[in-house]
Parts: C-alpha cells; structure tokens; sequence
C-alpha cells in the first residue's frame, strides 16, 4: 500500500466507498431540502411514506385523509420536483 500522503481522493474512494456514501448522504439531504422547500406539507409527509413503499389507501389512512387526496398529492408533487431539479 502507498504512503498516505501519495494517496489520492479516488484511491480513498476506492478504498472502502466511505467518500460515495458521504457524497450520497449530501445529495439525498439537499435534495430533501429542496423538496421540503417547494412541496406543501400535505405533500412533503406524501411524500416521506410514498417514498418508503407505502401505498395510496395506507398513506391516506395514517394521514387521516380521502385517497383522492394523496393521488392528487402525488401529482403535483411530481409536477413540482420536475420543475425544481
């Protein structure tokens, strides 16, 4: 193994994947940053519980509202993302 201070950043990247699991953590929390910024929160908690699998009747329940409205949710929500990234 080559000296430390002959190591580059790709050779640490390589080396055991911490710097693609720190540059991932960094995108996934500025993109979470910018969907917090321009989804309402009705559809900010969509789309927290879309994104960890659950389907439309569950997230209208545990929301305590109508299907439709999460369907509905879930399109803008994608309008918007399309629009902001």
């Amino acid at each position: 193994m080559p000296p430390v201070s002959s190591l580059d950043v790709d050779d640490i990247a390589t080396a055991d994947g911490t710097l693609s699991r720190l540059v991932y953590a960094e995108e996934s929390a500025a993109l979470r940053r910018r969907a917090r910024e321009c989804l309402s929160e009705l559809e900010y908690r969509v789309l927290l519980l879309w994104l960890r699998g659950d389907k439309t009747s569950q997230i209208a329940r545990e929301l305590e509202t109508e299907a439709k409205s999460v369907d509905n949710a879930k399109s803008r929500i994608l309008k918007k993302l399309r629009a902001a990234l």
